[in-house]
């Protein structure tokens, strides 16, 4: 018998009678128990049972099995046997819903969290464009540049790191890491012009991911000291 049931079985039959105080309660259980089933049992161990399992005020003794068994008809089950059973499928069964519900706010928490990152993109009143060397902010009226034809993006949680982007010249010896990290990284434009950025990020017209740059790619495209 685990103290767990037994904890429980008890609460039950105590919660089944009405009483001031534990005495009380324990008085009307034997009550009901002689009515009920001819079972005779003292009002003082049945009270030394609640304060040793439910009060956890006394020292817990293996209660005797043949009160243990009216206990469990008193509650409506044939023996123990079959109110450990139904004690395991109802705490089983609890522990299941317990997952569902843990899985059902998940649920629910990364939909709102989506929906207000959705809705932050959606109404930002901030937006930005290509000007050639940053970005720059600009009207959100217009969805592309008139000028230079490029996009007009708004300003969300995924576009607003484009605002550290810049075009930089890079000469064949320019310093392009620092403690072994890369600071300049580039990307080829459209015509396949090969352009420097302070920055990792996508290329603001072609909307490639900028690469690193090597040595070898400052070397061939960066500007020529000997001139």
């Amino acid at each position: 018998m685990t103290t767990e049931t037994f904890t429980k079985l008890i609460t039950q039959n105590f919660n089944s009678v009405s009483g001031d105080s534990t005495n009380a309660k324990a008085t009307k259980l034997c009550s009901t128990l002689f009515d009920n089933f001819s079972f005779t049992v003292n009002a003082r161990t049945l009270t030394r049972y609640y304060n040793q399992y439910v009060l956890n005020t006394e020292e817990k003794r293996t209660p005797e099995k043949d009160i243990v068994e009216m206990l469990c008809k008193n509650v409506g089950y044939t023996n123990f046997e079959m109110y450990k059973k139904q004690f395991a499928r109802t705490e089983d069964f609890q522990k299941r819903n317990y997952a569902r519900l843990v899985f059902s706010i998940f649920i629910v928490s990364a939909v709102i969290a989506i929906g207000i990152v959705l809705v932050s993109n959606l109404t930002s009143d901030n937006c930005i464009t290509w000007n050639g060397e940053s970005y720059v902010d600009y009207d959100c009226a217009f969805n592309k540049h008139p000028q230079t034809n490029n996009d007009v993006l708004r300003v969300t949680a995924s576009t607003k790191s484009y605002r550290n982007l810049k075009k930089i010249v890079v000469y064949d010896t320019t310093t392009i890491k620092k403690a072994e990290k890369p600071i300049v990284w580039y990307g080829k434009s459209e015509k396949g012009e090969v352009q420097f950025f302070n920055t990792y990020g996508i290329h603001p017209v072609t909307g490639k991911t900028l690469k690193e740059c090597s040595y070898l790619i400052r070397n061939n495209y960066g500007i020529s000291t000997d001139d």
